[in-house]
């Protein structure tokens, strides 16, 4: 027979223990038996009945005050006790059940009114342990998942909130819960929940609310999204759920995605206009170096061709800015040690930010990771970054520039969405000037952006600076607080391949030659103007306004051709695709391209690959003669 669960029964009568014991161990009951109080208490240290029959009327501790001891253990309160009794008065009845007794069975008692009430007290009580496990089963599984749910009765008061939500709002469920939805919460929060809440509660059907921003207690913006859900009874509003996701890191992700798409389109078009600039400036550049060789430098006209190239050389260092912004600049990196490169800076930093600034250079106490970037731009880093510090301190001031090893992990990462992991070496550059707004914080990137007075600033150095740091693969974390100064946190990454020994040379050659070389330029006016500049420097030109006809005279000339110089762009074929042509029937030839920026067509992300010859548009005649010379002469 099917064991029907386990009972304990307590009665100072042998007689009756006997008798309740057989009856009830015959029907497939397990039967334990306790001839008084105390003796139930040191079984009941060591078992736990399903059920207890207990006898009220004992010698020393009576059934009543067992009663009450044994609802005092959290480990024995939930067994059911039926009290054994003769007759008894009506509020000696109600005492018992006060005490927590569920049933009297009046003695002497039937058979089959014992055994009804002990099977019927029995299945309540395994319902009851159902019941209680099923709850601790959902509850478990509301406590666990990341997103907060919270459950509000008819009057709209909240009666119940999950762990989830108390992460998300940071304090205890137990504060969420008596709190009114129309009224208990911020008032940034009812903004938005409230209208939704009431439709639903309304509609009674199911409705969405998105992106909520939420101040939690440590004063950061939470923002939130999820569902609400009505319950109904009987055709009747009865209450909602509520369920609530934290959005804060992908709205934190798709506002960085915006402002880095946004800066992207600000690039494309700063570097597409660096590229026509540039290609004018060459013709400026070119043919005022021409002139001032054919005159004397006291002609008047000297003077003014002067001031004609200089104002060219400088419009040429902002077009450089742009197309370090839009990372279109054509770069050669190398692996360094940036403390090396900051070092060999401090004098001109120190000349460049003036007397009245201290400046701080605190390298990393342990040995450096190296990186790979063009030393140039580590200059054009600092050397923009210390003259923003410079015009931020108001007199006296402190600018500190620091270095250091740093592992950016996934806790950096997921507070920081614009980080990515890995080994970094930090270059720091910081101010203790008057700081940057935090309304304007999100702009200072952009080129052209300034908030100095107008003509103090071309609004290019911070974009400069972002540019670079992003083409090579780094990122920039910016802090900045009114009156206390700025920080700007470089992260490069780190390089791990080992360091090339690189052997100086000291050879001079002639930058003047005698060669043929093949110039091809779609724009005519810098085609005429190469062409004289490289005749006077003693080589033989030939000529072409388009790639095809480059390729004839590759094919027609009947002489050596030494050496091609291409633009990268140009119609019908790039200058790349040109010069794998011309190889296939001279495979000889050396060649060499310019550009107002190299794009992706034989760079990719500005990186020349090794062994590229490339000169940057605008060029005056001795950068020309120097990278003529050194593609003619390599191997």
């Amino acid at each position: 027979m099917k064991n029907q669960g386990s009972i304990l029964i307590i009665d100072d009568s042998h007689e009756t223990l006997t008798i309740l014991a057989e009856l009830l161990n015959k029907e497939g009951f397990t039967v334990f038996a306790a001839d008084s109080s105390e003796l139930a208490l040191v079984w009941l240290e060591k078992r736990i009945p399903d059920l207890i029959l207990l006898d009220i009327m004992m010698s020393g501790i009576d059934g009543f005050e067992l009663c009450r001891q044994i609802k005092l253990k959290d480990n024995l309160s939930q067994i059911p006790i039926i009290f054994l009794t003769g007759a008894i008065e009506v509020s000696r009845r109600v005492e018992g059940l006060t005490l927590g007794a569920v049933d009297y069975i009046l003695k002497p008692f039937e058979k089959e009114e014992l055994l009804a009430r002990v099977r019927t007290h029995l299945e309540i009580h395994k319902l009851r342990n159902a019941l209680k496990e099923s709850k601790e089963f959902y509850q478990k599984i509301l406590d666990n998942i990341n997103n907060g749910v919270w459950v509000s009765n008819k009057e709209d008061v909240i009666i119940y909130a999950n762990q989830g939500m108390g992460k998300i709002v940071g304090i205890s469920p137990c504060k969420i819960e008596n709190v009114n939805v129309l009224t208990g919460f911020p008032e940034r929060a009812l903004q938005y929940l409230s209208p939704v809440y009431l439709n639903a509660k309304q509609t009674l059907i199911p409705k969405p609310y998105s992106e909520i921003c939420v101040v939690t207690p440590s004063g950061q913006n939470s923002f939130q999204s999820g569902w609400l859900i009505p319950l109904i009874k009987d055709d009747q509003y009865d209450g909602m759920i509520c369920t609530v996701e934290d959005v804060t890191q992908r709205v934190l992700i798709e506002k960085r995605l915006q402002e880095t798409q946004r800066l992207e389109s600000i690039g494309r078009l700063a570097g597409g206009v660096a590229h026509d600039f540039n290609n004018m400036l060459m013709v400026i550049i070119g043919y005022s170096e021409i002139s001032l060789d054919s005159l004397n430098t006291s002609d008047p006209l000297y003077e003014n061709l002067t001031e004609i190239m200089n104002a060219a050389k400088r419009s040429a260092d902002l077009t450089r800015q742009l197309l370090a912004f839009a990372r279109k600049q054509s770069i050669v990196p190398k692996v360094l040690d940036i403390n090396e490169t900051v070092e060999e800076m401090l004098k001109m930093l120190v000349k460049l930010i003036g007397e009245n600034i201290n400046l701080n250079w605190k390298p990393s106490s342990d040995s450096l990771w190296h990186v790979k970037v063009d030393p140039s731009q580590i200059d054009q880093i600092l050397a923009n970054l210390c003259v923003n510090a410079r015009d931020a301190i108001d007199g006296v001031g402190n600018v500190l520039i620091a270095t250091g090893n740093v592992t950016c992990d996934n806790v950096y990462c997921s507070n920081h969405v614009y980080a990515i992991e890995g080994d970094y070496v930090l270059l720091t550059v910081s101010d203790d000037g008057g700081g940057i707004e935090k309304e304007i914080l999100a702009n200072i990137f952009e080129p052209f952006f300034t908030t100095k007075e107008f003509g103090q600033g071309t609004g290019l150095g911070l974009a400069t600076v972002y540019g670079i740091v992003k083409q090579n693969n780094g990122f920039i974390n910016v802090h900045s607080e009114l009156g206390k100064g700025t920080t700007f946190k470089i992260y490069l990454p780190r390089h791990m391949e080992n360091v090339p020994q690189i052997e100086k040379q000291d050879r001079k050659e002639s930058c003047h030659g005698h060669e043929t070389i093949l110039l091809v330029e779609d724009e005519l006016a810098i085609l005429k103007m190469g062409k004289i500049m490289l005749e006077s420097l003693g080589y033989k030109v030939l000529t072409a306004n388009l790639p095809i006809q480059a390729i004839n005279i590759a094919k027609d000339h009947a002489g050596e051709i030494d050496l091609l110089i291409t633009d990268v762009v140009m119609p019908e074929m790039g200058g790349s695709e040109l010069s794998n042509n011309i190889r296939l029937i001279r495979p000889a030839i050396r060649c060499m391209f310019m550009s107002g920026y190299t794009a992706d067509v034989i760079a990719r992300d500005g990186l020349l690959d090794e062994g590229t010859h490339f000169i940057q548009k605008p060029f005056s005649r001795n950068a020309l003669a120097v990278k003529v010379r050194n593609a003619l002469i390599s191997s």
